[in-house]
């Protein structure tokens, strides 16, 4: 089933769906396995502004296995960051607050 499919079944929005992918850490499916054995540049996925997310979501999104949490807050890399250092290394921009 693909993201679509999925929300559909369970009657929820894509963006939860992509939040519980991100939540439980399901690596990405690929389709048709290539003979090619030269690794691929990791690319960062593309985030939209509108799509529901937290920046928080986002960042882990972005990041991937790089983020991670534990009793201690947020690790980067496996050490504990505060979250505005997450935002950033996400490449996202943390808000100014009044």
């Amino acid at each position: 089933m693909n993201r679509e499919e999925i929300a559909a079944y369970y009657g929820v929005s894509l963006a939860r769906v992509k939040r519980w992918i991100a939540e439980l850490g399901v690596p990405a499916s690929h389709k048709t396995k290539g003979t090619n054995t030269a690794p691929r540049p990791v690319m960062r996925p593309r985030v939209a502004d509108d799509d529901g997310l937290t920046l928080i979501e986002k960042a882990r999104l972005i990041l991937g296995k790089r983020m991670s949490r534990d009793y201690r807050g947020y690790l980067l890399d496996g050490r504990v960051v505060r979250v505005d250092v997450l935002v950033r290394a996400a490449g996202l921009q943390v808000p100014d607050v009044p």
